[in-house]
């Protein structure tokens, strides 16, 4: 397995995302981070919005492997924002979350979906849809 992280800063909450490959060697952990926004069809690690990796076809494209699925194996909060920063309510804690093929579960509950045609994420929560999903620790 491949990981990709530098030391977090002591007392700092961080979240990791791993991507889980058919064979177990392939699989790839990205953090640790504060969080993770998921904008248009790029990955990026906060707060600095370094590009991790890209959505297309239906699979993640993260340090040269594909991928259709990954988790976030720490407690974390889910919230939207729009173009212009203005953020949605936060949502969780939760304890366990994955997005399958641009489909978001949260504690194992249908969470969000992403729309490949229209690059937004859809909010069954809040029935709205929004151009970025943001993963934070909590």
């Amino acid at each position: 397995m491949r990981t990709l992280r530098p030391a977090p800063p002591p007392g700092e909450r961080v979240i990791t995302l791993h991507f889980e490959a058919l064979q177990s060697h392939h699989s790839i952990t990205v953090g640790p981070a504060e969080g993770f926004r998921v904008g248009g069809n790029f990955l990026r690690r906060l707060p600095g919005n370094e590009v991790l990796g890209e959505y297309s076809r239906h699979q993640w494209h993260v340090q040269g492997g594909h991928f259709s699925r990954y988790d976030c194996l720490e407690s974390c909060l889910v919230y939207f924002a729009d173009r212009e920063g203005t953020r949605s309510a936060a949502f969780g804690p939760f304890e366990s979350l994955y997005v399958l093929d641009g489909t978001m579960y949260a504690a194992g509950k249908l969470f969000s979906k992403f729309s490949d045609e229209t690059l937004l994420w859809h909010s069954f929560e809040l029935e709205n849809y929004w151009p970025n999903l943001v993963i934070t620790s909590h």
